[in-house]
């Protein structure tokens, strides 16, 4: 049964909610021996565990000096590692450029 919120559930940003997502046992699905258990990556805010590297680049970069504060990115991408940078680069007041690489397909572009 779900626990009603308290101020210890809000959060001062979405980066709060990325990583330290639950993990579930399969028990149903797989008796044993051993045990599986299915870790929710899609409870982060951009629903994929590329949420988790798009934090760590961006965070080294940082620290590294290579990425100064609200400097800006570029990045190569045609999926969800595109979506867990701009939920980071939106949060820290990173200018954020998305690029495909030409062999990529028009569904892709869309």
């Amino acid at each position: 049964m779900a626990k009603p919120y308290g101020p210890a559930d809000i959060k001062a940003s979405a980066l709060e909610l990325i990583g330290n997502t639950p993990l579930v046992a399969l028990d149903r699905i797989w008796p044993g021996p051993g045990r599986i258990l299915a870790k929710c990556e899609f409870m982060n805010p951009g629903a994929s565990i590329k949420d988790r590297s798009s934090l760590s680049m961006i965070q080294r970069a940082l620290n590294s000096g290579k990425l100064k504060p609200n400097g800006p990115i570029v990045e190569v991408t045609s999926g969800n590692q595109g979506c867990g940078l701009a939920i980071v680069a939106a949060v820290l007041k990173h200018p954020l450029t998305l690029t495909m690489s030409a062999g990529n397909s028009p569904q892709r572009a869309s």
